[in-house]
């Protein structure tokens, strides 16, 4: 049987149990929606079943017996050893984000549905009684059955709650919930034997929230009982809240109340006005446990001798710095006084500014009342305010001021508030360039500028420009290159230039200031952006000797580590005719006299302004010892000099045995047992003598050192000198080794040996010559894949396909005497051999080391049914098999039936 088919998140797979096979018990499966890809996720002697996709896909959770009782595992999609979620614990289902796991589970002998994190830490209880959870489409939720027999229900719980409410109820047993979207819940029903699937469509409603009293425009005064209802029709109620809002001022909310209960036509809240005074909105707001919220809001005069209400305003959003801009606004006398227009006690319209952070720029009057106002009365006021003298953001607020010293706002009066956006006729703003921050005296750089129009006109024919301030903030005297700035830029919009930039002439810090200018040359905008750069010579290298040998030999070739930074404008080039590098060279102590011949060695590559290299700089040795001074310079290939030098004071000496190699030619690989050649330079430059014949003869020692240094055994002989070699004379020599008997990376090392006299010249202190070699084996493959058919019938022949590759020195020959084939053995499970040697395969090419080839291979199963072990196997002139000389072979285990 095949049962509880799950599908894959993405629709591509379908899981299931089934007891396919033969198999006494279910175990879990996976297949595509073709039918095709069928495997087996878990297999085991148990009973798994209940298969439940991850969210992602990647796993998979299902119910399993494997312990005893029902338990939750969860497993890989590509299968692997199942990992225990929860103990006696069974329908599980992922949350929609996979964070959360949903389950039926015993706890305390009572069953129940928990959550859990995907590895069951964390569990809670979240529906008593309950079973069969699945969560809602956006995980908040959780529908379950309770119930058994003719009393089930569906009913429906928050993740984070452990109280729901019933969604359905009926006299018929119910199960398997299903909310695949989310105003639709899908479940089984069984009504007269006959099990049916029902749509159920879940109706949301936001709470209701009023309020009764005060109604809509009242005005108030003392003390305020506010009446109302709260309700929530679908759902369970979560909070209510009511809140009393400044008009204008939400930011300034007050809570007045608030409740987790429903209130039918009751009291919400008792108010005491106080010393307020204005127009105000209370707000009741209630939301239900679905997260559905109902707001209702209802707008009160608060009565006193001080009120008033903006009816409405005409405030520009964008105003210009330090000009007069018209505003109109409409209000309305909710106060117990009547506004006069005129007299010792007038009321005038007055304005204030307020930065971004609230602080008060300035104030003054707007315009004096047209008429007197009475209580209740409205009136519409026009006038002029101007705006600040910055631009930037700010609140533009409205007020009202009496006898020119009472504020309305600071008698409990809400002031009306607009922000505004203040600019100016020409601003800008440096958005990019490509400048660099390094410059050479007197030359001239195109360089791209990238300006924000942050004023409130449009360039049109406006120019760009710009003037040099040195380090005290002075004006430079430079003439300078202007650029027109193509087209229209409106407000807010970016301006791309090339302008062409001509440095000052002297050399130091200074400020590129950026201007605007009309097309007759008059200066829109001083200040446009500023860009500091650092003007220097155009070469100004500067050196430091970081290393030198500790031990120089006289005559000799040495390497010393020299810091080039360039200070200069332009970048060192380490190519072309003007390359610069390092020239090196002795000079005596006393005389200050090269003793030694100069040598150049070029930057490795160019240098930045600012930036460094260090430089392997050669240097030749004076012939004899003594102390010195070494000096480098900065200079060109043709030598010229750049400007950068160091010395360091050094000493020559000399040893008995010193030897230089050289190495001249080797082979980066090998094959196992087999000799190879390198060709090596030598030259003594010790003062003992080396004689190349005799007792005390000078001989080439090579050895192999495996990674860890430790010298591997190897039938190499040392290498005799061709002659005797004198202080300073050389030798090139070619030496013969034999390769170790192991596969792997080695380190060739050549040293020096005299026997019956020092030894080897390494234990006094001589250099040796270390080469990486790479020892490759002769046999070697690879097997890239095979389709063996894992179960067989007793005597029946296959034909197998394998792809393989050549990973040894030897190459496979088609035919011939040493000839290369496939083949296998078949041996039992206790490693017994049942068939020495399968039908062979002829390669159907030639294979070299690193190619591939697929091969068609006869298996033939053995005649007795069981299970066995097929190696493969190559074979080499019909007698040697690769795996008895180190290869691996293939195995496979197969069941013949």
């Amino acid at each position: 049987f095949c049962d509880q088919p799950a599908w894959s998140p993405k629709g591509d797979l379908i899981a299931f149990a089934s007891n396919m096979g033969g198999r006494v018990r279910p175990d879990i499966f996976v297949v595509r929606p073709d039918g095709k890809g069928l495997r087996p996720v878990v297999e085991s002697p148990a009973t798994d079943w209940m298969p439940s996709f991850s969210p992602d896909g990647r796993e998979i959770l299902f119910v399993s017996d494997r312990g005893g009782k029902s338990a939750i595992y969860r497993v890989g999609l590509e299968g692997g050893e199942p990992e225990l979620v929860a103990r006696d614990a069974w329908e599980p289902a992922w949350s929609p984000r996979g964070d959360l796991i949903a389950y039926t589970a015993v706890r305390g002998g009572r069953v129940g549905v928990y959550v859990a994190k995907p590895d069951g830490s964390g569990e809670r209880l979240v529906a008593e009684g309950g079973r069969e959870p699945c969560f809602s489409p956006d995980g908040r939720l959780l529908a379950y059955v309770v119930g058994s027999g003719g009393e089930c229900a569906l009913r429906v719980v928050p993740v984070g709650r452990a109280e729901g409410r019933v969604l359905f109820s009926a006299g018929v047993p119910l199960g398997s919930p299903d909310w695949p979207v989310g105003g639709i819940l899908l479940f089984e029903a069984t009504a007269e034997g006959d099990a049916e699937v029902w749509c159920l469509p879940l109706r949301r409603e936001a709470p209701e929230a009023r309020i009764s009293f005060p109604r809509e425009g009242e005005v108030l005064r003392g003390r305020v009982e506010v009446r109302g209802t709260v309700k929530a029709p679908q759902g369970m109620l979560r909070e209510w809240r009511l809140s009393l809002l400044p008009l204008g001022r939400p930011e300034e909310a007050v809570l007045l109340s608030q409740g987790g209960e429903e209130v039918e036509e009751g009291l919400l809240a008792q108010w005491e006005t106080g010393s307020m005074a204005g127009t105000y909105l209370l707000e009741l707001s209630a939301e239900d446990i679905d997260g559905d919220v109902g707001t209702h809001r209802v707008k009160v005069h608060i009565f006193g001798a001080y009120g008033v209400e903006y009816l409405g305003a005409e405030i520009p959003s964008t105003m210009t710095a330090g000009r007069a801009h018209r505003v109109k606004v409409r209000l309305k006398n909710i106060g117990s006084m009547t506004w006069r227009a005129e007299g010792g006690y007038a009321v005038a319209v007055l304005y204030r500014w307020l930065d971004a952070k609230g602080r008060g720029v300035f104030q003054d009057v707007m315009a004096p009342l047209p008429e007197d106002v009475p209580m209740g009365g409205e009136v519409e006021v026009e006038g002029e305010v101007v705006a600040p003298s910055r631009p930037g953001s700010y609140t533009l607020e409205v007020d009202l001021v009496q006898g020119g010293r009472i504020v309305f706002s600071e008698q409990g009066c809400v002031p009306l508030r607009a922000s505004v956006k203040v600019v100016v006729p020409y601003a800008a703003r440096l958005v990019g360039h490509d400048l660099g921050g390094v410059l050479a005296p007197g030359q001239v750089y195109s360089a791209r500028v990238r300006l924000e129009n942050l004023g409130a006109e449009t360039w049109e024919g406006v120019v760009l420009s710009y003037c040099w301030l040195d380090s005290y903030r002075r004006e430079v005297e430079v003439k300078p290159f202007t650029a027109e700035i193509e087209g229209k830029v409106e407000p807010g919009e970016v301006a791309e230039v090339m302008l062409p930039v001509r440095a000052p002439a002297e050399v130091g810090k200074f400020t590129l200031v950026l201007r605007l200018l009309s097309s007759g040359g008059k200066v829109l905008v001083a200040d446009a952006g500023r860009i500091e750069v650092d003007v220097r010579r155009p070469y100004a290298p500067s050196l430091r000797i970081l290393w030198v040998p500790l031990r120089l030999e006289p005559g000799a070739t040495a390497r010393v580590e020299v810091e080039v930074r360039n200070e200069g404008a332009l970048p060192l080039p380490a190519s072309g005719p003007g390359r610069a590098g390092v020239w090196a060279v002795f000079l005596d102590r006393q005389s200050r006299k090269p003793v030694s011949e100069g040598v150049f060695t070029p930057l490795p590559s160019s240098i930045p302004p600012g930036g460094w290299k260090v430089v392997r700089a050669k240097v030749v040795v004076p012939r004899e010892g003594g102390d010195y001074i070494l000096k480098v310079e900065a200079r060109k290939a043709d030598g010229t000099w750049l400007g950068g030098e160091a010395e360091a004071a050094v000493s020559v000496a000399r040893r008995a045995l010193e030897v230089r190699w050289e190495l001249v030619f080797f082979p980066s690989e090998m094959v196992v047992g087999q000799p190879g050649r390198l060709k090596v330079r030598l030259r003594n430059l010790g003062s003992m003598r080396w004689p190349s014949k005799g007792e005390r003869a000078v001989r080439i020692r090579p050895r192999f050192l495996d990674l860890e240094g430790r010298e591997v055994r190897s039938a190499t002989p040392p290498t005799p000198l061709p002659f005797d070699l004198g202080c300073g004379e050389g030798a090139e020599v070619e030496v013969e080794v034999v390769a170790p008997h192991r596969p792997g990376r080695y380190m060739l090392e050549l040293d020096l040996e005299q026997e019956g006299g020092v030894g080897l010249f390494s234990r006094l202190g001589c250099e040796t010559l270390r080469v990486p070699v790479r020892v490759l084996p002769l046999y070697a493959v690879a097997f890239l894949s095979h389709d063996t058919p894992p179960v067989v019938v007793a005597g029946q022949s296959y034909t197998v396909r394998l792809r393989l590759r050549n990973e040894g020195a030897l190459v496979w020959e088609p035919s011939g005497p040493g000839a290369v084939c496939l083949s296998y053995r078949v041996l039992d499970t206790s490693g017994g051999v049942v068939v020495p040697s399968g039908p062979t395969a002829v390669l159907p090419k030639e294979v070299r080391m690193g190619e591939e080839v697929e091969v068609r291979a006869t298996f033939r199963a053995p005649d007795k049914p069981g299970r066995y072990v097929v190696v493969w196997d190559l074979l080499h002139g019909g007698e040697v098999w690769f795996s008895e000389r180190g290869a691996r072979a293939l195995e496979v285990e197969v069941e013949v039936r």
